[in-house]
């Protein structure tokens, strides 16, 4: 399986798990929007997209002169059940998370 087929599969997983009306997350009504919010996922998920694009470039050395442009999406994901809780509430267990990052990186251009 692609890595894109592979990010498409944990976002519709994340989807029906967030459909089942399971525990939402603890978020100020004042929060700005995220996609914890967009998806509805339970509280003891935390999801966060980045995107990321630079130049990359050689304009004066070496053998030749080259440019080209980096572009790379990640996807993280922490699985806590401290998310849902406010600290002074935790438990043992509550400290733990487990953390999940799927990246996607595409390089144009020439490169060396």
């Amino acid at each position: 399986m692609s890595p894109t087929g592979l990010l498409i599969l944990l976002v519709r997983v994340l989807l029906v798990l967030g459909a089942g009306g399971l525990t939402p997350a603890v978020q100020a009504e004042s929060d700005p929007p995220s996609l914890n919010r967009l998806l509805n996922v339970p509280g003891w998920i935390d999801l966060d997209l980045n995107l990321q694009a630079q130049p990359l470039g050689n304009p004066s050395g070496g053998i030749e002169q080259s440019a080209s442009w980096m572009q790379q999406l990640t996807l993280g994901a922490a699985f806590s059940s401290g998310l849902a809780k406010p600290a002074d509430q935790w438990h043992e267990g509550d400290h733990w998370r487990a953390n999940l990052q799927l990246m996607l990186l595409r390089v144009c251009g020439k490169t060396a």
